[in-house]
C-alpha cells in the first residue's frame, strides 16, 4: 500500500511548502506531516496538490509544470476523471519524458499567464 501525499503552502510559515496528509474541514485545509504526526500547518487552499506518484527528476505533484520534452513543450499536471493528466492525455503517456521545471503556485509566468 502506498502513501497518498499531498503538499501545499503554509499560511504561517514564510509560504513554505509542508508534506504530508491533507486534513479539510469548513473553512481549514491543513497538512499533517508524515515524518512528525504532531506538526500540522494551516495551507492556502488553491495550492494543494496530491503526488502523483511519479518521480523524474522531483516527485511530480498535481499542479507542477513539466516540460514534456515533445511537441506540447511545457504543461500543467491536473487531476481530471479520476487520474492525473498532462494536456488531457494520462501521465503515463509521458514515461520517460517529464522533467518537473516548477509549479503553478510559484512559476505563473512559465506557461506565459493562463495556467488552468
Amino acid at each position: 500500500m502506498r502513501d497518498i501525499i499531498f503538499r501545499g503552502k503554509c499560511i504561517d510559515n514564510n509560504g513554505r511548502w509542508v508534506y504530508g496528509s491533507y486534513i479539510f474541514s469548513p473553512g481549514s485545509h491543513m497538512i499533517r506531516e508524515h515524518k512528525d504526526m504532531s506538526r500540522t500547518w494551516s495551507v492556502i487552499p488553491e495550492t494543494v496538490g496530491q503526488f502523483t506518484g511519479f518521480i523524474r527528476n522531483d516527485e511530480i505533484y498535481e499542479g507542477d509544470i513539466c516540460d514534456t520534452h515533445t511537441r506540447l513543450g511545457k504543461c500543467v499536471v491536473k487531476f481530471e476523471s479520476g487520474m492525473f493528466k498532462i494536456n488531457g492525455l494520462s501521465l503515463c503517456t509521458f514515461a520517460g519524458k517529464l522533467e518537473v521545471i516548477g509549479n503553478i503556485h510559484d512559476h505563473r509566468n512559465m506557461l506565459g499567464g493562463e495556467v488552468y
